[in-house]
Formats: structure tokens, sequence, C-alpha cells
């Protein structure tokens, strides 16, 4: 892909899964409306055009019928761990590090915007300057940059009080009051989006409380056990197997920790992702072939399998029946 065309990277999509799925919108059918690639073949490292993620975003709003949808998923993602932004937390002392980290981290694997941070002593402002015209409107993905810092201060900030911080996007009004009052929202024509704040909050240490820390996975498997902590796993893929894929990158960001942690832990419990999501889907198959009257074709696809014969696959070596044959016997098995 040519370096002139603006670009992200493949996390800062899959970011945006976790937050359109708990709305009640279906991923694969935002991805599949767009140009891009199907959403499970999408790697956290994949580049991207900017302009396929600024569409993705409308698709999404558009799926959702949610004007607010961006700003709502930039507070979910700004408490989710997203791994860049939790080894940025994990490594900073205070606001001010935290926010140079993020600078630097985003200046080597995007290409569409920077992110500057300035002060004289008594403001200091973060804003986000595209480095090339966009060829779509950005109004989203700007309210959802915004929201995501603003949940960030607010959650770092001793008692959440922001008085002092206003902010400046293209498109106030996509700003849910929940995440922001409209006396400290104005409306901006000349940046894609502006905080400013009092200078003194830089300083202030990072206080360690965002939501994914609290799901940490070494912790979990330090402090509970193998197979608790492989349950609380499973139950995660559970909760999101019936709404779309489960792809790593995005259970990892789920549980506030890297892809790197999640799979050390799961080696050094003897398992790995893959193992432990084909035996849900599985698990899930076999309950829907004995409860419901749904083709198998249907089955299959809604376990996650690309077809009813990679299922019939999978079954048979798992169970030692073909699922049809399966779901001949069980009411025989229940019966007895």
């Amino acid at each position: 892909m040519s370096k002139s065309i603006p670009c992200t990277r493949g996390f800062v999509l899959l970011a945006l899964v976790p937050p359109f799925v708990a709305a009640g919108g279906n991923p694969r059918d935002a991805f599949a409306a767009t140009d891009l690639p199907a959403l499970e073949d999408l790697k956290p490292g994949h580049i991207i055009p900017a302009s396929a993620y600024y569409a993705l975003l409308e698709e999404m709003t558009r799926q959702l019928r949610d004007p607010e949808f961006p700003a709502r998923a930039g507070m979910a993602i700004a408490r989710s761990g997203l791994p860049v932004l939790l080894d940025a937390r994990n490594n900073s002392g205070t606001i001010a590090e935290f926010l140079v980290r993020l600078q630097i981290v985003f200046r080597k694997t995007v290409t569409n915007a920077i992110y500057e941070l300035s002060s004289d002593g008594v403001r200091a402002v973060l804003r986000l300057r595209r480095t090339g015209a966009a060829d779509m409107s950005t109004e989203k993905v700007d309210a959802l940059n915004a929201a995501a810092f603003v949940t960030i201060f607010r959650d770092e900030i001793e008692g959440g009080h922001l008085a002092g911080l206003t902010a400046s996007i293209p498109d106030p009004s996509c700003m849910p009051r929940e995440i922001l009052d409209r006396s400290a929202l104005m409306r901006s024509r000349h940046v894609a989006m502006e905080i400013s704040f009092p200078a003194e909050w830089l300083v202030k240490p990072i206080r360690h409380r965002w939501r994914g820390q609290g799901h940490d996975v070494d912790r979990i498997f330090g402090e509970k056990g193998n197979l608790s902590a492989i349950g609380f796993l499973e139950e995660r893929i559970r909760s999101r197997l019936s709404h779309g894929p489960v792809l790593l990158p995005v259970l990892a960001a789920d549980l506030g920790t890297s892809v790197r942690q999640l799979q050390r832990a799961l080696q050094a419990s003897g398992t790995n992702f893959r193992q432990i999501l084909m035996r849900q889907r599985l698990e899930m198959s076999r309950t829907l072939l004995e409860s419901s009257d749904d083709p198998i074709r249907k089955i299959a696809l809604d376990c996650g399998f690309a077809s009813p014969q990679a299922l019939a696959r999978a079954f048979s070596n798992a169970f030692g029946r073909t699922p049809s044959t399966f779901r001949a016997d069980a009411p025989r098995d229940r019966d007895e």
C-alpha cells in the first residue's frame, strides 16, 4: 500500500467491534458493507486505508441508527484496556507521560493523524491533526476520539470532576451529555479534535483504575487456579460467540490485557485460544442440535464454522458421530 495514502492499523478497527456488538450490531454485516477484509481475516497489525476506518464507523452508526454511537464507542474503548492504552498506562507515572507515550505509539502505527500536546503552564492542549485531506466525513471519528480522551481524564482525575476541561469537535451534537456537558463543547472548524484542560493535570499521577485492569490475565491465572481461569475465559467466549466471530485481539482487549500476555497465560496452562474456542463452538453446536430444529447449515454458521462440512469434520473428531447422526440419536439418548 502506498505510503502516500493515509493509513491506520487493524487494531483500531477491531476496537470498534465490542461496543458495536454490545449495542446490538452485527459486525460481520458492517464489515461486509465496507471495502474491508472479512472480520475473521483482519489482524491487529494489518495496514488499512484510513478511509476504510471512517467508512466502517459510518456504517456501524447507520446500522444502529444511533448518531451518538461513535462517542459511546470511544468511551467503551477508553475503559476496555485496548492494548496500546493499557501499555502506555502501565509504563507511565503521570498523565503527561501517558499522553506522550500515546503520541509516540500512534506516530509509529498510523499515518493518517498526529496527536500534538502543548502547554503554556496554565492551560494544556491535546490536539488531533490529520496528515492529509480525508476523502470522506471524519466527524464520527472525531467524536469517538474526543469521547475517549474525555473518559480517560474523567477516570484519572480525582473524583471525576472535569471543571476546566473543554473539547472542540466538528459536530458537538454527537456527544452524549453523560460524557461531556454541552457547556464544555465547542464546534471546531479547523482541527479534527482539540481538548483543553488545566496544565496542572499533566503532573497528576496515573491512578490505575481503568476497567480493563480488573481482568488482568496473569493475576487471574495466578490467583484463581488454571481451571477457574480457563472457565473465566470460556464464559467470555460464550457471551460473544452468539453475536459474531470471536477474535483473539478483541477478547484480549475485553479482558484488559495484550494478545501476547493472554497467549502466554494459556500456554502455561497447557492449552491455547484455538482449542478453547473450538471446544466452545462444539458445545454450542451440540446444544443447538439437541434443542432446536434449525438446519445444520445454520447451526454451523451460527457457531462460527465456515460450512456444514467444517462442522461435520470437527464434530465427528470430537464426539465420534456426525451432527445429523447425533441429532437423530438425541431423543433416544434423553429417553434413556
